[in-house]
């Protein structure tokens, strides 16, 4: 904006992301590549700002990440928030297979 000559206050920029972050996650989901019918899930345990957390993620078959839950905890009550999260935004590309690995070697 600055480059453009407009001052605007980093604080204005933050209140567009709140109001349109949400219309436009809606708007693009849509167009996302449609995910494959074989899925993995995994989880490990990374420090995130300095706390341990764990990070739940499904990925496809050609090792693309679907989604990605972090949890302060590793419960059932966690992988079954992650799971419900993925199936209801995949709803359309549901999986025939889901693999749960310990651990999947795939940078991320």
């Amino acid at each position: 904006m600055d480059e453009r000559g407009l001052k605007i206050a980093h604080t204005t920029i933050l209140r567009w992301v709140f109001r349109f972050s949400n219309e436009l996650k809606h708007k693009v989901r849509p167009h996302l590549r449609k995910t494959l019918t074989s899925w993995k899930l995994d989880k490990t345990y990374i420090k995130v700002k300095g706390k341990w957390t764990y990070l739940y993620r499904a990925i496809d078959r050609e090792g693309k990440i679907i989604d990605f839950y972090l949890s302060r905890k590793r419960d059932s009550k966690a992988a079954h928030s992650f799971f419900k999260k993925i199936i209801r935004l995949n709803s359309s590309q549901t999986p025939h297979v889901i693999n749960v690995v310990k651990t999947l070697h795939t940078p991320m």
